[in-house]
C-alpha cells in the first residue's frame, strides 16, 4: 500500500497489488496501517529456518551414526555425523526459510491514537523564543 498526502486533510490510499481500488479518506479517519516487509521476512525466515534445520539435521545425524556404529564396517563416527547433520540442515532450513519469509514477509502494523485537538484561545499561554 502506498500513502500519499495530496491534501493537509486527505490521504490517498492505494494497494501495491491492485487487490482494492484507490480511495481518497479523510486523514483523521485512518486509524492503522498494515504493510509488510518482505526483505525482513526473508531474514526472520532465514534464522527460523536455520535454528529448526540445525536441530533436525543433529537429530538425523545422531540417528544415523547409531545405526552406523551397530555395524562394524563404519566405526565410531557420531560427533562427525551429527556435525554432519547440523551442517546440511542449517543450509537447508536457510534456504527454505529465506524463501517462504521472502514470499510471505513480516507483517507491520501502525496504529494512530486519537489527538484531541485544542483550539488556541487567548488564555493559552504564548511562548515567544
Amino acid at each position: 500500500m502506498r500513502f500519499l498526502e495530496r491534501v493537509p486533510r486527505q490521504v490517498w490510499l492505494s494497494a501495491a497489488d491492485d487487490a482494492e481500488p484507490e480511495r481518497v479518506v479523510p486523514l483523521a479517519s485512518v486509524q492503522r496501517i498494515k504493510i509488510r516487509n518482505h526483505a525482513r521476512g526473508a531474514l526472520q525466515g532465514l534464522g527460523i529456518g536455520a535454528s529448526i534445520g540445525a536441530a533436525a539435521g543433529a537429530a538425523t545425524g545422531l540417528a544415523l551414526s547409531a545405526a552406523w556404529s551397530s555395524s562394524s564396517v563404519y566405526g565410531n563416527y557420531t560427533l562427525t555425523a551429527v556435525a554432519i547433520g547440523v551442517a546440511a540442515g542449517a543450509f537447508a532450513g536457510c534456504m527454505l526459510g529465506a524463501i517462504l519469509g521472502l514470499a510471505i514477509g513480516a507483517p507491520t502494523t501502525i496504529e494512530f491514537s486519537e489527538v484531541s485537538v485544542i483550539p488556541a484561545s487567548e488564555e493559552t499561554p504564548r511562548v515567544e523564543p
